[in-house]
């Protein structure tokens, strides 16, 4: 016999629709049979069961009977008869099986019936929408009913639970995968009903949060900003001083606005769920979040992601040290975009790419706009970066960078003055040659702005543009945040005259980055990279013009633009938007005494607003992208407002004026 074809759920514009709506009954009928027989199960299974416990059962029986007449009753009505489209028996086949009552109750209870709640309040209100006033009384009818069945499972898993454990700690531990919370909601989540069944106002808010993949496998995110400091000691001996370690806790989240809905992230601890809540309120997917030790040299084999399969392991960066951590999530040991330990000091770093430069940027378009000459060096010994660096002095650079070959965000860079370098700089520059090898030595430019040019090599090795950010830094060359939203606007005329008029072509920034980030892609392509790369550039004034230093820096990872990128997307068209890095001694020199003291006061100076629709966008407001009560080291936060200049007056009228160049 050929499979029937599976049943194709009615879209709520469907259910104008007679034969339309009474599918859908049709659907919720099956459901009730299923249920019925399950309890029916249960009595004959568990005769020794407490005689109330069998009571209530009987009862609920009872209701779920009356719910089967009231919708085939009104399927009928509808021209629809029980059996003519095809059903399935999920529901059943993950209870049926059960040894025990109260594997029974957290199954049927508190997810399928929990759930419930959801779907019959949801169809009540749309069936109220099209006028049908008698379905929508069914709907209301059964909605009453699974708040007493709800509160059944409620009150016995309660009296089973062990006790100094929530409720909603010991309803995980004791649903078994595959199910999860993810199924004890519905489309559209209600607080209301599951306050009348008497579960815990913790286990609604960390419901609400929950998710989790109910099909596709997950991709697999973890915020490993140390990537670069780990392939520079491949041997393992890399240790984070405790504020960075700190700062990569607060960030660890950070991943969540790249990942979709049924992706996992990995923490170290679980983020806050009134956070998380207001996210959600603010039209952010919250994906799963799930604990591990992340200073391990690797995930547990008992580890609970160990058995589940995974689509994609997606790390900020591949280091040895990252591919030996989540190698066990990966048992068929699939070869990843990383580099093996024998190439952790050099491949994809600043020397290797310092090596290649003058060849990326052979045949930049619109050459006359952009300085690509002097080309950087590099130093295998302290004499040459000596020599190298007087080079650039005599060209007329009035100070000169030297960059460690592994290091982010401006660190391990020094600049030295002409009468430099001081013993501290001699020491530095020599440890670094003897640990990694060389120095990449370039002149320090008179920077107006910087560029990040954010890009992927694609599993078929082609090249896949994402988008322009504009990065802040501080004086010293230290991420500080970006500007998420019209890069190139707000801008002063000069900047803005040769960024879209000078050339006569206002994407000659995009094609001249574009050019320089295709020849990367392909050389990346060759040695077996895949994923993504950012780019760093910069405008500069360069003998008296504004000139585009198309290529500073390659990050062969994520960087903080690709997060830019995805804030971006929830702020409104033609809305500024800036993505800033608070620090703590930013936040007390402010005259704060802590980062949800600033965030209320950024609040109060930028009142949310929304842009309703699907999505929903933000048109004016500050919203911290980690949480602030759990954070120690740094906040970050997005600020949405009209234009950058109400945005420095939101930051000035909470004592922030000087910190971002924005």
């Amino acid at each position: 016999e050929s499979e029937r074809p599976r049943f194709q759920f009615p879209k709520l514009h469907e259910l104008e629709d007679e034969t339309r709506r009474g599918h859908a009954l049709h659907f919720f009928a099956n459901h009730e049979l299923l249920a019925l027989e399950l309890m029916a199960l249960m009595l004959l299974r568990f005769p020794e069961a407490d005689p109330v416990f069998r009571k209530t059962l009987v009862n609920t029986m009872q209701d779920e009977q009356r719910h089967l007449e009231l919708y085939l009753g009104r399927m009928e009505e509808l021209g629809v008869s029980f059996g003519e489209i095809p059903v399935n028996s999920f529901f059943y086949d993950h209870i049926a099986h059960v040894d025990t009552l109260q594997d029974f109750t957290v199954r049927m209870s508190l997810t399928f019936e929990q759930a419930n709640l959801d779907f019959s309040l949801f169809y009540a209100k749309a069936f109220e929408e099209i006028g049908d006033e008698t379905t929508q009384a069914i709907m209301e009818e059964v909605l009453h009913d699974e708040i007493a069945h709800v509160a059944h499972g409620v009150r016995w898993f309660n009296q089973w639970r062990a006790r100094g454990e929530s409720m909603w700690e010991a309803y995980r531990r004791e649903l078994a995968f595959p199910l999860t919370p993810a199924r004890a909601k519905g489309m559209q989540f209600y607080r209301a009903p599951r306050k009348r069944a008497g579960l815990p106002d913790d286990f609604i808010d960390r419901l609400r949060v929950y998710n989790h993949s109910k099909g596709r496998s997950p991709d697999v995110w973890v915020y490993n900003p140390d990537t670069e400091e780990h392939r520079a000691y491949p041997d393992g001996d890399y240790v984070p001083k405790k504020a960075v370690a700190a700062m990569q806790r607060d960030l660890r989240t950070l991943p969540m606005f790249m990942a979709k809905k049924d992706d996992v992230v990995l923490v170290e601890q679980a983020p806050c769920p009134h956070y998380l809540g207001q996210l959600m309120d603010l039209g952010f997917a919250i994906p799963e979040f799930v604990v591990a030790d992340l200073s391990r040299s690797h995930i547990p084999k008992a580890h609970e992601l160990t058995d589940r399969k995974v689509a994609n392991i997606r790390p900020w960066g591949w280091s040895p040290k990252i591919e030996t951590f989540l190698a066990p999530l990966d048992p068929q040991q699939t070869p990843h975009p990383g580099v093996g330990p024998d190439e952790a000091s050099y491949r994809y770093s600043k020397a290797w790419f310092a090596a290649r430069y003058s060849s990326l940027v052979e045949g930049i378009p619109f050459q006359d706009f952009c300085v690509t000459d002097p080309e950087p060096r590099v130093a295998s010994t302290y004499d040459e970066a000596l020599t190298e660096a007087q080079r650039l002095f005599s060209q007329g650079f009035p100070m000169v960078v030297l960059k460690a070959p592994w290091g982010a965000s401006g660190r391990r860079n020094i600049r030295l003055l002409p009468h430099e370098p001081n013993e501290r700089q001699s020491i530095w520059m020599k440890k670094v040659i003897a640990n990694q090898g060389s120095l990449v030595v370039e002149g320090l430019f008179d920077k107006v702005i910087d560029l990040s040019f954010q890009f992927d090599v694609s599993d078929d090795k082609a090249f896949r543009p994402r988008g322009l950010t504009r990065p802040m830094t501080d004086n010293l060359g230290r991420f500080r945040g970006l500007v998420t939203t019209r890069p190139l606007k707000d801008l002063d005329d000069e900047v803005r005259s040769l960024a879209f008029q000078d050339t006569g072509d206002a994407k000659w920034l995009e094609q001249s980055l574009g050019h320089v980030a295709r020849k990367i892609s392909e050389e990346l392509a060759q040695y077996g990279y895949r994923g993504p790369v950012g780019m760093d550039a910069m405008i500069v004034r360069y003998k008296g013009a504004l000139k585009l230093r198309p290529l500073v820096e390659v990050n062969v990872r994520y960087t903080m633009g690709r997060i830019g990128l995805a804030l971006a997307e929830h702020v409104a068209p033609g809305r500024s938007s800036v993505w800033c890095m608070l620090g703590e001694r930013d936040i007390r020199a402010a005259g704060h005494t802590s980062f949800s003291e600033v965030i209320s006061a950024l609040a109060d100076a930028l009142p949310t607003q929304l842009q309703p629709g699907k999505p929903m966008r933000i048109r004016r407001g500050a919203i911290a992208t980690n949480s602030p009560t759990s954070c120690r080291q740094v906040l970050s936060v997005l600020l949405v407002a009209d234009s950058k200049v109400d945005i420095r007056e939101a930051l000035a009228k909470v004592g922030l004026p000087e910190s971002y160049p924005i």
